[in-house]
């Protein structure tokens, strides 16, 4: 391994060890989180363990090193809001409304308002932003959001450092960002083919997957072109002709 892989290699550990190894200030490689955990909050229980706690990203990057990185797209939305087609004109309006003043966007008054409740009742304005009150606490359910939301935002109070790296980070993974296919397609599966499409053995993230056997030789590429075959047979190929018939009718 040359000098230069070396210093790439990241050492694996449990996210919590990981993270108590940097707050105590012993040297950690990098370790495998979600962009959620990059946040005032991981700052401060950073800090208050190491003054030089600072969390950082990589960029996207290829497994080889060099060409250029793709970074799938996620669908825009993972939930969405029903109307029922029995409701009369002056319901479906009304129903909008409502919808249009919870997806106020962040900062304006109904922001607030739907997920704070009332200034000097629900909650009290803070160097770190609004702070619940006692009657906050049991008046507001910050529930709206599974109903309508606003466009995403990030914010860190007190750190806005962190909010500009993220960004930052943001823009660039932009760059490399492709559509899958089927982008956006909402196309719910008939329940028959739900089981087929979520293989265990060929989930990489999933611990003791057969994918991951044969990455690491405890498994043998014939035992996964078996589990191929076993999958085709028990709901693969039908799975299959579900999608090449989306793919029809949207794509082509």
């Amino acid at each position: 391994m040359t000098s230069t892989a070396k210093a790439l290699t990241l050492k694996v550990e449990p996210l919590r060890q990981a993270v108590r190894a940097t707050t105590k200030g012993e040297a950690d490689a990098g370790h495998g989180d979600g962009l959620g955990a990059w946040s005032y909050q991981d700052a401060i229980s950073g800090l208050a363990a190491n003054h030089s706690y600072v969390r950082e990203a990589f960029a996207p990057f290829t497994a080889r090193g060099t060409g250029t990185p793709q970074y799938l797209l996620q669908n825009g939305a993972s939930y969405f809001g029903w109307l029922n087609k029995s409701l009369s004109k002056s319901q479906v309006e009304e129903l909008l409304r409502i919808a249009n003043y919870l997806a106020a966007p962040f900062g304006s008054y109904e922001y607030n308002l739907v997920n704070y409740g009332v200034e000097g009742v629900d909650y009290v304005n803070s160097s770190s932003g609004p702070k619940l009150t006692s009657t906050g606490n049991t008046n507001i359910a910050t529930t709206y959001q599974f109903l309508v939301s606003p466009e995403g935002f990030t914010i860190n109070p007190g750190f806005p450092e962190i909010t500009r790296r993220v960004s930052a980070w943001y823009q660039n993974a932009g760059k490399y960002a492709l559509k899958p296919l089927f982008y956006d397609l909402n196309a719910p599966l008939p329940p028959q083919l739900s089981a087929a499409a979520g293989p265990t053995d060929f989930n990489p993230s999933q611990p003791g997957s057969l994918i991951i056997e044969v990455t690491r030789g405890r498994a043998s590429v014939a035992d996964f072109k078996a589990a191929v075959k076993r999958w085709q047979g028990t709901g693969g190929n039908a799975l299959r002709a579900f999608y090449e018939k989306l793919y029809e009718q949207y794509y082509k």
